[in-house]
């Protein structure tokens, strides 16, 4: 449903953002040029007419979609989608009706030579069909250009936070075990739901050796921790960079036997945790300060 939802809303933003840039400076312009202004503006106005029909059903149902599929920045959506929808209905339905009649004036204007009839592009820009139209063509203008900024911000806002990146947060902690012990591929890993978690002690009251890399990565995960903890992130957010950061630890682990053995002892409580975070069961700061005080055991255990 989200990956529907998603493709809709991508074909809607897209078709009002193409649309109005075509119709303003593609199509306007050239048939303003070849037909001149007094044949110009009456398929102006009734293609104007179904512009705006069209946009006021595009962007509204872009934005019904997005809340669909973006739970993930979900206000930058609101705040993007919600600009450029209200540009695109006040237009529809405040200003364009407006504009359209006092365009039907400025072409009985012209007609009745009250007015010259310019086929200056940079003319037409400015007031329309005439002065009769200008306030209201400029102010179709305002918003239009409102509602482009909104479909351009949503389609930025979806190229910095793609939507799949919450499922990808809730997914990751989810399988945080597999992913993780797959990416390292040790044949004595095993699989752990079967062996059950070992329990973590010391070497014969020694700590366990680990290579350098697994002890930065445990350190680094521990101050993305701990910078999470009064971050205004959800708590899937905040999963989806610290499961990378859980993974990269298994991914550079070089250890072998009873210290590798040990090492996962330390880390499958991490990772339960990492997956209750991503569920945003549990209250976010509570999660994450279990989890900064499992992650400050390391240097407890391991040299």
């Amino acid at each position: 449903m989200n990956h529907i939802a998603l493709v809709l809303d991508i074909l809607f933003s897209s078709f009002a953002f193409g649309a109005t840039i075509w119709f303003f400076f593609v199509q306007s312009p050239a048939l303003l040029k070849w037909m001149g202004k007094e044949k110009f503006i009456p398929i102006q106005m009734r293609m104007t007419k179904v512009l705006f029909t069209a946009l006021s059903l595009a962007v509204p149902l872009a934005f019904a979609m997005s809340m669909v599929h973006s739970r993930h920045v979900f206000w930058l959506h609101i705040v993007t989608l919600g600009a450029a929808m209200f540009g695109a209905l006040f237009n529809a339905f405040v200003v364009v009706p407006r504009a359209l009649k006092a365009g039907g004036k400025a072409l009985r204007d012209v007609r009745n030579g009250d007015e010259e009839a310019s086929d200056s592009v940079a003319d037409f820009a400015s007031v329309g069909g005439g002065e009769a139209s200008k306030t209201w063509h400029r102010l179709v203008v305002v918003f239009v250009v409102v509602m482009l900024g909104g479909l351009f911000g949503h389609g930025a806002v979806m190229l910095h936070h793609p939507p799949h990146g919450e499922e990808h947060g809730h997914e990751a902690a989810h399988e945080h075990a597999n992913t993780a012990v797959g990416a390292h591929d040790h044949a004595e890993h095993g699989n752990h739901a079967e062996r059950g978690t070992p329990e973590l002690s010391l070497n014969n009251g020694q700590k366990w050796k680990a290579n350098a890399e697994t002890t930065t990565g445990v350190h680094k995960l521990a101050e993305l921790v701990h910078a999470s903890v009064d971050s205004p992130q959800s708590g899937a957010e905040a999963a989806v960079a610290l499961n990378d950061a859980y993974q990269q630890i298994f991914q550079q682990c070089t250890m072998t036997g009873p210290e590798h053995e040990a090492l996962h002892a330390f880390l499958i409580p991490v990772g339960d945790d990492l997956q209750e975070l991503a569920k945003d069961q549990a209250p976010k700061k509570d999660v994450l300060i279990r989890l900064h005080g499992r992650l400050a055991k390391y240097d407890s255990y391991f040299d």
